[in-house]
Protein backbone atom coordinates (compact mmCIF):
# COMPACT_ATOMS: atom_id res chain seq x y z
CA UNK A 1 0.00 0.00 0.00
CA UNK A 2 0.91 3.38 0.14
CA UNK A 3 1.61 5.18 3.46
CA UNK A 4 2.59 8.18 4.72
CA UNK A 5 4.64 8.10 8.10
CA UNK A 6 5.08 11.47 10.15
CA UNK A 7 6.54 12.66 13.44
CA UNK A 8 6.49 15.81 15.04
CA UNK A 9 9.15 16.84 17.26
CA UNK A 10 9.58 20.38 19.52
CA UNK A 11 11.81 21.41 16.95
CA UNK A 12 11.67 19.61 13.50
CA UNK A 13 9.19 17.80 11.87
CA UNK A 14 9.69 14.82 9.56
CA UNK A 15 7.82 13.24 7.12
CA UNK A 16 7.98 9.85 5.07
CA UNK A 17 6.06 8.58 1.92
CA UNK A 18 6.12 4.18 1.37
CA UNK A 19 5.22 2.21 -1.23
CA UNK A 20 4.67 -1.68 -0.58
CA UNK A 21 7.10 -1.53 2.46
CA UNK A 22 9.94 1.16 0.75
CA UNK A 23 10.80 4.57 1.26
CA UNK A 24 10.19 6.37 -1.65
CA UNK A 25 10.53 10.00 0.00
CA UNK A 26 11.50 11.25 3.39
CA UNK A 27 11.98 14.61 4.27
CA UNK A 28 13.24 16.88 7.44
CA UNK A 29 12.20 20.16 8.08
CA UNK A 30 13.29 22.43 11.05
CA UNK A 31 9.98 24.20 12.78
CA UNK A 32 8.95 25.90 15.98
CA UNK A 33 5.82 24.51 17.61
CA UNK A 34 6.43 25.16 20.92
CA UNK A 35 6.38 29.41 20.41
CA UNK A 36 3.19 29.05 17.96
CA UNK A 37 0.27 30.89 19.57
CA UNK A 38 -2.19 29.94 16.29
CA UNK A 39 -3.19 26.63 16.34
CA UNK A 40 -3.39 27.46 12.11
CA UNK A 41 0.51 27.46 12.13
CA UNK A 42 0.35 23.71 13.40
CA UNK A 43 -2.29 22.71 10.97
CA UNK A 44 -0.74 24.64 8.02
CA UNK A 45 2.91 23.15 8.91
CA UNK A 46 0.90 19.40 9.34
CA UNK A 47 -1.13 18.92 6.34
CA UNK A 48 1.90 20.68 4.13
CA UNK A 49 4.01 17.82 4.70
CA UNK A 50 0.79 15.35 3.93
CA UNK A 51 1.00 17.14 0.72
CA UNK A 52 4.51 16.78 -0.16
CA UNK A 53 4.76 13.38 0.88
CA UNK A 54 1.35 12.07 -0.96
CA UNK A 55 2.79 14.28 -4.44
CA UNK A 56 5.39 11.25 -4.34
CA UNK A 57 2.57 8.36 -4.76
CA UNK A 58 0.12 7.56 -6.50
CA UNK A 59 -2.66 7.53 -3.86
CA UNK A 60 -2.44 7.40 -0.18
CA UNK A 61 -3.78 4.84 2.00
CA UNK A 62 -3.25 5.44 5.33
CA UNK A 63 -1.20 7.86 7.54
CA UNK A 64 0.75 7.35 10.71
CA UNK A 65 2.56 9.64 13.02
CA UNK A 66 3.69 10.48 16.76
CA UNK A 67 4.69 13.41 18.79
CA UNK A 68 5.62 13.50 22.61
CA UNK A 69 2.31 14.13 24.62
CA UNK A 70 -1.37 12.01 25.62
CA UNK A 71 -3.39 10.70 22.13
CA UNK A 72 -6.12 9.22 22.77
CA UNK A 73 -8.48 7.72 20.19
CA UNK A 74 -6.72 10.39 17.96
CA UNK A 75 -7.03 13.39 20.30
CA UNK A 76 -4.70 15.67 21.79
CA UNK A 77 -4.78 15.34 25.61
CA UNK A 78 -1.42 17.31 26.56
CA UNK A 79 1.76 17.92 23.73
CA UNK A 80 4.64 19.71 23.94
CA UNK A 81 4.23 21.12 20.78
CA UNK A 82 0.83 22.35 21.44
CA UNK A 83 2.28 24.83 24.30
CA UNK A 84 1.96 28.03 23.24
CA UNK A 85 -1.69 28.23 22.53
CA UNK A 86 -4.46 29.18 24.96
CA UNK A 87 -6.38 26.28 26.85
CA UNK A 88 -9.54 27.58 24.99
CA UNK A 89 -8.50 27.19 21.63
CA UNK A 90 -6.18 24.42 22.55
CA UNK A 91 -10.07 22.96 23.55
CA UNK A 92 -11.49 24.61 20.50
CA UNK A 93 -8.89 23.57 17.52
CA UNK A 94 -5.94 21.47 18.59
CA UNK A 95 -7.57 18.46 20.64
CA UNK A 96 -9.41 17.54 17.36
CA UNK A 97 -6.65 18.68 14.93
CA UNK A 98 -5.74 14.74 14.01
CA UNK A 99 -9.48 13.45 13.49
CA UNK A 100 -10.23 16.64 11.49
CA UNK A 101 -7.06 16.12 9.46
CA UNK A 102 -8.19 12.32 9.35
CA UNK A 103 -11.67 13.47 8.12
CA UNK A 104 -9.85 15.90 5.44
CA UNK A 105 -7.82 12.79 3.74
CA UNK A 106 -10.73 10.55 3.75
CA UNK A 107 -8.51 7.88 4.73
CA UNK A 108 -6.98 5.97 8.47
CA UNK A 109 -4.79 7.67 10.26
CA UNK A 110 -3.19 7.41 13.74
CA UNK A 111 -1.75 9.40 15.96
CA UNK A 112 0.53 8.16 18.94
CA UNK A 113 3.05 8.78 21.62
CA UNK A 114 6.53 8.88 19.69
CA UNK A 115 8.16 6.95 23.31
CA UNK A 116 5.13 3.66 22.33
CA UNK A 117 6.14 3.83 18.56
CA UNK A 118 9.95 3.32 19.79
CA UNK A 119 8.81 0.67 21.94
CA UNK A 120 7.46 -0.86 18.98
CA UNK A 121 10.06 -0.70 16.45
CA UNK A 122 12.12 -2.06 19.28
CA UNK A 123 9.90 -5.36 19.65
CA UNK A 124 9.59 -6.01 16.04
CA UNK A 125 13.63 -5.94 15.77
CA UNK A 126 13.82 -8.09 18.41
CA UNK A 127 10.99 -9.94 18.52
CA UNK A 128 10.76 -9.63 21.26
CA UNK A 129 7.46 -8.40 24.37
CA UNK A 130 8.00 -6.42 27.12
CA UNK A 131 10.53 -3.41 25.70
CA UNK A 132 10.79 0.22 26.94
CA UNK A 133 10.52 2.91 24.26
CA UNK A 134 12.58 5.89 25.69
CA UNK A 135 11.89 9.25 23.55
CA UNK A 136 14.50 11.63 24.88
CA UNK A 137 12.81 14.85 22.75
CA UNK A 138 14.17 18.36 22.71
CA UNK A 139 13.85 20.12 25.73
CA UNK A 140 15.66 23.51 24.82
Amino acid sequence: GCRIGFDLGASDRKVSAVIDGKAVFSEEVVWSPRIQSDPRYHYHEIISMLHHAASHMPRVDAIGGSSAGIYINNRVMSASIFRGISPDLFEKRVKHIFLDIQKEWGVPLEIINDGDITALAGSMSLEANSVLGIAMGDMR
